[in-house]
């Protein structure tokens, strides 16, 4: 049987961690072993791209340590608003679900058509496409990108809200 370890409490977090809101930046207020200085910047870059630090023997998200830091609890899920998975700036997170989550990501790195939720078909026109957690919703077919990708952005307002990354926001409409 697997053990799973509890995550600290915010209290002792406080203890060894002073976060800088304005700057995102989380640095050692003591020194938890001996490879760690006070006022070093804690964290490391992890493989998907979030900061970690290791904490009492666990690997935790950084975005997620500053989380607890500042609201005393530890969340389900994090956002990164800007997408820049390094800018742990109070401000620039946000609980959200797994769908809204996997709705603020950037374009493909895959995708032709120079758009995001659009692709170009066979017959030359282009396919606008959403996925709205549970399915992908065809939003129709338009004789150009511009056009396809506009219904895109409508739509994935619609269903997203605040979470919609679009192409406009992206700089691409």
């Amino acid at each position: 049987m697997i053990l799973k370890m509890s995550k600290p409490p915010q209290q002792e977090l406080l203890e060894f961690l002073n976060y800088d809101p304005l700057t995102g930046i989380v640095t050692w207020k003591k020194a938890k072993s001996n490879r760690v200085r006070i006022g070093d910047v804690a964290g490391n870059r992890a493989t998907p791209g979030h900061l970690q630090i290791k904490f009492n023997g666990q690997t935790l998200q950084l975005h997620a340590v500053i989380w607890c830091m500042v609201y005393g609890y530890w969340p389900d899920l994090l956002d990164h608003e800007d997408t820049v998975k390094t800018n742990n700036r109070l401000n620039n997170l946000r609980e959200a679900t797994s769908v809204q989550n996997a709705q603020n990501r950037n374009i493909r790195s895959d995708n032709i058509s120079a758009y995001k939720g659009v692709n170009k078909k066979p017959n030359g026109r282009y396919r606008s496409r959403i996925w709205n957690g549970t399915k992908n919703i065809t939003l129709g077919t338009f004789a150009t990108p511009k056009e396809a990708a506009e219904a895109y952005d409508k739509a994935a307002i619609n269903v997203f809200g605040q979470f919609a990354l679009t192409n406009k926001s992206l700089g691409l409409l």
